[in-house]
């Protein structure tokens, strides 16, 4: 989470001085006692009001606090005199991330579109150990302003793997001329064009195997690998599929298609939205529907916007 610089700053100083004096299970818990107090709605309202005198504010600490460590209750009283009471569940939290740190342990906050499933949490949590070579405490969050993926932050380390930071990839689209966007060769023979149609037909899919799985039939989902009778391989038909949608989108102009990239967006996202957390941690043939949801879209447009941010590198150097 963010915090205010001036939290940062008492935790590291509490963290100092209880590593100096070896009580650091003293002052945590301390800490936590204090972050309880001034987050107590009532007593909130106590401290931030300008009629209590600071004397009144004072006493409260001091018999709310009895027994805490006495230099975690002086700084519980300077808070009070300086009325930033309201950082004590910052502090405590910060203070706790650096005792974690001491011992090889790293905080981070996972915030995404919709809920995580418990199986997407454990797969979040076994990559961020894997990150970062240790033990990881996860706080998840939900912002459905960002889309679609993960945001990660490890401290000040911030991992952005959103829709929304794909689409600003995908912007790049806007910066080549209708010739160089038709233009074969930036994936084999496909164009950008062919890519926009090929992500269309996908991100399509994936809001209708959502309506499937919302109205009770997901059995009726389509995937494009048929396995076979003794259940031990199978047929892949990924790229007949392919094939069949750039077929289908070879007539169709650049405006077509280019609006057809950007309604089947807004769908795909209409789709996540309508569909509740238990419709989305529905598992199907393997998968789990948001985890199908988020290979059909956002793992999709990051693929290919990475493709057409090489190629057009690699068309700019050729011309020079």
């Amino acid at each position: 989470m963010i915090r205010d610089v001036a939290a940062r700053r008492y935790a590291e100083a509490a963290y100092l001085l209880a590593r100096e004096n070896g009580n650091e299970d003293a002052w945590s818990a301390g800490l936590a006692a204090m972050a309880a107090l001034f987050g107590d709605e009532q007593a909130q309202t106590l401290f931030e009001s300008t009629r209590v005198p600071p004397s009144q504010k004072l006493a409260l600490v001091e018999r709310a606090l009895a027994g805490v460590d006495p230099l975690v209750l002086n700084l519980a009283r300077l808070l009070v005199r300086r009325r930033r009471t309201s950082l004590g569940s910052q502090i405590a939290e910060a203070f706790q991330e650096l005792i974690d740190h001491a011992k090889g342990i790293s905080h981070a906050t996972v915030t995404s579109a919709v809920p995580l499933s418990p199986d997407d949490r454990r797969a979040v949590e076994q990559k961020l150990r894997e990150i970062t070579g240790g033990e990881v405490i996860v706080e998840t969050n939900v912002d459905e302003s960002i889309l679609g993926g993960l945001v990660v932050r490890i401290g000040d380390r911030l991992i952005d793997g959103s829709t929304r930071s794909r689409l600003i990839a995908l912007k790049q689209v806007d910066a080549l001329s209708a010739e160089e966007l038709q233009q074969p060769g930036v994936v084999e023979d496909w164009s950008v064009k062919d890519l926009l149609g090929h992500m269309a037909f996908w991100a399509n899919k994936a809001a209708g195997d959502l309506a499937l799985a919302r109205s009770g039939r997901a059995n009726e989902i389509e995937v494009p690998f048929i396995p076979n009778a003794e259940g031990s391989g199978g047929e892949n038909v990924t790229d007949d599929w392919n094939a069949r949608e750039a077929a289908a989108r070879k007539g169709k102009s650049l405006k077509d298609v280019m609006q057809e990239w950007e309604d089947s967006f807004q769908t795909a996202q209409a789709a996540l939205k309508a569909s509740p957390p238990e419709v989305l941690e529905q598992e199907v043939r393997g998968w789990s529907m948001l985890v199908r949801f988020r290979e059909d879209t956002y793992n999709h447009y990051k693929e290919h916007a990475e493709q057409i941010g090489e190629w057009k590198r690699n068309l700019e150097t050729t011309e020079a």
